[in-house]
């Protein structure tokens, strides 16, 4: 039985191939850029304009009062530390620091923004920044600007995403407005008037294009849910709260692969084959073969053979909350899906009650794996090999290859009529993706839609 590679070789491994010092100037940052991202948590900024709930939603996702409601306060970042610790920022480079929690008053002090660090679980995967501005246009540019150039994923806060806020969030380059969160923060409030269905439809094609996902959240219901503690799980589900964290949790650890499998295939490429490594991992990382990529050309590899496979177990569908916050039936919950939850533990469920019946999902035979898993060894071999300085002419060879790998599999999902499955819909969605990467025809679109096939093939060997 193989695995697929650890994190923390794949980052051991980068690290050699810097060391080396052989790397041209274009790989050596890139490496850097992996290597920065694959050692950090995911960075998400919170931006709206003034009292779009932003401080309470951070407190939510927090899982504790970070920030007292009602109390102004600068930019504000929650990252993870052994203890809470706060450091006050100040015009001119001065650094305050104080244990505990910044002080409920800390405008007197005029810090230009505040960094608190705590031990909560949620800040293992990602580190949360309150972006604070006025409610100018000016203000609202520089906070769009501050988290175009600090964060990974936008959370935009809002009541209802009226005037002026879609043109303000145009602003936002596209590649960052698709990790992006629509957050209505005040659904309760939209539901009262009875507006919060009628919004949602209307958001929903400007969303389609301009965000990831909306989400309508009562947030301070959400907030109450996790003071009364883990026994209340219903409240914090019916508040539209544990379907945003499961969707960021789930965006996040997307992403993580995503990056994973990008540093593989930089590692295919420029991984040391002579043994140069640093504690004991680079010349090769365990797994590398197993996800089709090794430091020599796939092509002179054995193929390997491919036994029938076991039926996947289909997970629960996860959609976003696009209806009026209602109370949900109980169900178990991770430690990740409860943010007030310490570390390692699991909240209860209670005794009455149980998970709503839902509609059974089609899913990948054995055979249909099989053959879909052949599809992608036969693409990754005829792949060209490695080369140093690969030129536009081997990117459009290996766009083509893809494209070709991703029409295969298309046609082998209409044949066995799995329209409504996952991995078709993955499919579909990578074939969309690669359409795209064959017009721009760059060497960085190449790499990424192999990226797309690996990310397919990962998902067929879970």
């Amino acid at each position: 039985m193989t695995f697929p590679p650890r994190p923390d070789m794949v980052l051991s491994a980068l690290e050699a191939a810097l060391d080396t010092g052989r790397l041209p100037p274009a790989a050596r940052e890139g490496a850097r850029r992996l290597v920065r991202r694959l050692s950090n948590p995911v960075r998400v900024a919170l931006i709206g304009l003034p009292g779009s709930g932003k401080s309470q939603l951070l407190n939510m996702l927090a899982g504790r009062e970070v920030i007292p409601p009602g109390k102004a306060h600068p930019t504000l970042r929650l990252k993870r530390g052994p203890k809470i610790v706060s450091h006050l920022h100040f015009q001119g480079g001065r650094i305050e620091t104080r244990e505990g929690l910044a002080p409920t008053d800390m405008l007197q002090f005029r810090p230009a923004r505040v960094e608190i660090e705590a031990p909560l679980p949620v800040l293992d995967r990602v580190s949360l920044c309150e972006i604070v501005a006025d409610a100018s246009i000016e203000g609202q540019r520089a906070a769009i600007v501050e988290a175009i150039e600090n964060a990974d994923m936008i959370l935009w806060c809002s009541q209802d995403f009226s005037d002026p806020e879609p043109v303000l969030w145009n602003l936002v380059p596209e590649a960052l407005r698709n990790h992006s969160f629509l957050v209505l923060t005040k659904a309760d409030l939209l539901q009262r008037r009875g507006a919060l269905r009628s919004r949602l439809a209307e958001l929903a094609e400007l969303v389609g294009e301009s965000f990831h996902s909306v989400y309508p959240v009562a947030t301070e219901h959400a907030l109450a849910a996790l003071a009364r503690g883990a026994q209340d799980q219903t409240g914090f589900t019916g508040s539209g709260g544990r379907a945003l964290v499961k969707a960021i949790y789930k965006h996040v650890d997307q992403g993580r692969q995503a990056d994973l499998d990008t540093a593989l295939l930089f590692l295919s490429r420029h991984a040391p084959t002579d043994g140069v490594a640093k504690d004991g991992a680079a010349a090769a990382v365990p797994g590398m073969a197993d996800a089709g990529l090794s430091p020599t050309p796939v092509a002179e590899a054995p193929e390997p053979e491919l036994p029938p496979a076991p039926a996947l177990e289909e997970p629960v569908a996860e959609e976003p909350i696009a209806r009026e916050p209602v109370p949900a039936q109980p169900e178990p919950a991770r430690d990740e899906d409860w943010p007030g939850a310490e570390a390692g533990d699991s909240a209860p469920v209670p005794d009455d009650g149980a998970p709503e019946d839902l509609p059974a999902q089609p899913e990948i035979t054995p055979q249909v794996r099989t053959e879909a898993l052949a599809i992608l060894a036969e693409g990754a071999a005829a792949l060209p090999g490695p080369s140093d300085n690969p030129d536009k002419a081997e990117a459009v060879q290996v766009l083509e290859s893809c494209t070709e790998t991703l029409d295969r599999l298309t046609m082998l999902c209409a044949e066995a009529e799995l329209d409504d499955c996952p991995f078709a819909e993955d499919v579909e969605e990578a074939a969309e993706m690669a359409l795209l990467l064959q017009v721009e025809g760059s060497v960085g679109a190449a790499a990424d839609a192999v990226t797309l096939l690996l990310q397919l093939r990962r998902g067929l060997a879970a």
